[in-house]
């Protein structure tokens, strides 16, 4: 799992969990013209998506 983390650390939490065939900077990308404010946005690529490389094992994620 590769976890993407955008703007700043000291603003509320934002988590965007992924669906299939997209990776977390694909639906930040898709999300952030909906967001209003400022969010600390934590958007986690899982195994076989964006940066996070080949997917192994639920274990492993």
């Amino acid at each position: 799992m590769y976890i993407n983390e955008y703007g700043n650390p000291d603003n509320p939490k934002l988590i965007l969990l992924a669906p299939m065939m997209i990776s977390g900077a694909n639906l930040h990308d898709l999300m952030s013209p909906f967001l209003k404010g400022d969010y600390f946005i934590i958007a986690p690529d899982q195994g076989g998506h964006g940066k996070a490389g080949a997917y192994i094992s639920a274990d492993d994620d």
